[in-house]
């Protein structure tokens, strides 16, 4: 038997925008909210059905599109008639990483693009190479700034005034160039994890 993927229920909660309306919820293992199901059947933002009909046909939509049955061998078989191997033992990137963080990196990255002498430097320009030492002093500088910020101080870099978002994207940048040479270096002389 295949494990329900969705509840439906009535949403009561005054100070929220769907008082009184129904949503339809994506549940994980344990029963946990996981996300929340459009009219379309695709999972997306919280939306609120005027009716628990509406509600229903929405997460019986989601259901069809995400209801596998796995075989002894170890393939799932869709209600489409297509089949795939399982899942298990998969890494998977879009449930590990979150899209509007990546997201916000990135124009953090385009806004420190310009250089002092007004050239835009590429995006991967840092996979060049830059020394580990300036990875750690870097990410010094930052996590300090996080936490006068965290703890309501200022912070201020070279440029003024620094922000959490700003800081923590360049504390991403910092370890992620950090964590870039380290691999490097491994793939380089063979040693893989």
């Amino acid at each position: 038997m295949t494990k329900k993927l969705t509840n439906v229920r009535k949403h009561y909660y005054a100070h929220l925008p769907y008082r009184n309306q129904w949503i339809a919820d994506v549940v994980g293992s344990r029963s946990a909210l996981v996300g929340y199901i459009q009219p379309d059947g695709n999972g997306g933002e919280v939306y609120g059905y005027g009716s628990k009909e509406e509600a229903e046909a929405a997460a019986a939509l989601y259901e069809v599109k995400n209801t596998s049955e796995t075989s002894a061998e170890g393939v799932r078989k869709f209600d489409t008639g297509a089949t795939r191997d399982t899942t298990e033992g998969k890494l998977d990137y879009r449930k590990a990483l979150s899209p509007i963080v990546l997201q916000r990196y990135v124009q953090y990255l385009d806004a420190h693009r310009k250089q002092p002498d007004g050239s835009m430097r590429d995006f991967d320009n840092w996979k060049q190479g830059i020394p580990i030492e300036a990875y750690f002093e870097g990410l010094g500088r930052h996590d300090m700034a996080v936490w006068l910020l965290h703890d309501g101080f200022p912070a201020e870099d070279n440029h003024g005034p620094v922000t959490l978002e700003d800081s923590l994207c360049a504390i991403i940048f910092n370890a992620t160039g950090w964590l870039h040479e380290i691999l490097k270096r491994e793939q380089s002389s063979g040693k893989t994890k």
